[in-house]
């Protein structure tokens, strides 16, 4: 998953505006407008962390606790703890919280429109209105603003390919 600032993108679009042909410059650039926002992101890199955060990864509806995680890798929870803020620079809980809203952008920018309860359970918020103050409090926006954001994008999106269909067509 990427997520960039949009001062990156818009570095992007004009090196490519310069550089590269029109058509693979107008595809990243639609690819790129659907990142807009900067989570970031580091898994770690011990073993053992590497492997609890990968099963958090994929695993993002369980509460399972940092001890019941070190059981599964065979090490102490306070070693686990100490691996994910020397290699992450985050506390475990931290980790698991930037790791659910990484997720929750996934499903609100993804390709289909998506409730908010469906995505709050989906990355392991049990109460829909925790997970949307826990949002708004880490972006200064609601999952709702980010979704009608991404509809508003995707609409233009798919009329910029059909006029570009239609233009081709009329080439042809």
């Amino acid at each position: 998953m990427l997520l960039i600032g949009n001062e990156l993108r818009d570095a992007l679009a004009n090196f490519l505006t310069d550089e590269a042909s029109p058509t693979y410059a107008s595809q990243l650039l639609r690819a790129l407008n659907n990142a807009s926002e900067i989570v970031p992101f580091v898994f770690p890199k011990s073993p053992e962390a590497w492997t609890v955060a990968s099963h958090m990864w994929d695993n993002m509806r369980e509460h399972s606790s940092i001890d019941e995680l070190a059981k599964m890798v065979h090490v102490s929870s306070r070693t686990l703890g100490r691996q994910f803020l020397a290699e992450t620079g985050m506390t475990f809980n931290e980790w698991r919280r930037e790791t659910r809203f990484a997720g929750a952008f996934d499903l609100l920018k993804g390709p289909e429109e998506v409730s908010i309860e469906f995505v709050s359970h989906a990355v392991g918020f049990t109460n829909v209105s925790s997970f949307t103050r826990a949002f708004r409090k880490r972006f200064d926006r609601t999952p709702g603003q980010i979704q009608r954001a991404q509809a508003t994008r995707r609409k233009a999106t798919q009329q910029n390919m059909k006029a570009e269909r239609a233009q081709r067509s009329r080439k042809a």
